[in-house]
């Protein structure tokens, strides 16, 4: 038997989680006492989330775009087909062509994700920024973009 410190309640062994931290092996608070803590506060985290929606949303959306500013600039900040720097206009481009493959390979969607997955990688080799139009040419016209076929 054991005494829960936070309902202070004596109950059995089994009512207490593993702590290997403690000397007895066993959490101090019982699994019931621990349930109502985590749904209690999970309830705050999240009221705390809607009170402070915008302002979270804001410095994602911030951090995002400072991340696919790094990833533009260090793969050139313009389109190496067209000359394209209006960052809205620009995206990666897989060299070899096979961007949907190797993203499913890598686990990650187009857009924040994959620009997050370039800077963990350190900016490899193999990608080139073009803008919508010549990556999109470029797809449709057997990885000629028709600017270069004039």
């Amino acid at each position: 038997m054991k005494r829960c410190t936070k309902c202070k309640a004596t109950k059995s062994l089994s009512s207490f989680s593993k702590d290997c931290k403690k000397k007895d092996g066993l959490d101090s608070w019982c699994k019931l006492c621990n349930h109502d803590y985590h749904i209690a506060n999970k309830e705050v985290a999240h009221l705390r989330y809607l009170k402070n929606k915008i302002k979270i949303l804001a410095q994602k959306k911030e951090s995002n775009l400072r991340v696919k500013k790094e990833v533009f600039e260090r793969y050139g900040n313009k389109c190496l087909c067209c000359g394209e720097t209006n960052i809205q206009f620009l995206t990666i481009d897989h060299i070899n062509g096979k961007g949907c493959q190797h993203r499913k390979e890598i686990g990650v969607s187009a857009g924040k994700n994959f620009y997050h997955w370039l800077k963990r990688n350190n900016y490899p080799n193999g990608f080139q920024v073009l803008c919508f139009n010549c990556n999109c040419g470029r797809q449709v016209n057997g990885g000629v973009c028709p600017h270069k076929e004039k």
